[in-house]
């Protein structure tokens, strides 16, 4: 049966992208909390936090047919920002290139082929 959407793609980013949430929690409660000194310092605790969030934003979209290359491009960007584990990265990355690959199946199935031509 042809989905309707790219499902392992779905699948890679949404799992990077909550691995990437997990790791991103406790880096901006430190970052929140001082353990850095620089205003910079406390943002590259944060980022890693806000790839996992377009990650998981990146993975519904790919649910939608119509914007699944959108959703491919953000999931990279996704990889990008939250790559604060190579796991995450990887996965993100994965999906979103599966994403951008991938092309909706024709519908109604196999194509049928044509009667042979008649007897002379």
């Amino acid at each position: 049966m042809a989905e309707d959407y790219p499902n392992t793609a779905f699948v890679l980013t949404l799992v990077g992208a909550i691995l990437a949430f997990i790791v991103g929690i406790p880096l901006a409660f430190l970052g929140l909390l001082g353990f850095s000194y620089l205003f910079w310092g406390s943002l590259c605790f944060i980022i890693p936090l806000i790839g996992g969030i377009l990650g998981i934003i990146a993975a519904v979209w790919m649910k939608n047919p119509d914007r699944v290359k959108t959703a491919g491009v953000l999931a990279i960007i996704a990889a990008i920002l939250g790559g604060a584990g190579i796991i995450s990265f990887i996965l993100m990355l994965i999906g979103g290139i599966l994403a951008l690959a991938w092309e909706p199946s024709k519908r109604g199935g196999y194509e049928v082929p044509p009667p042979p031509p008649p007897p002379p």
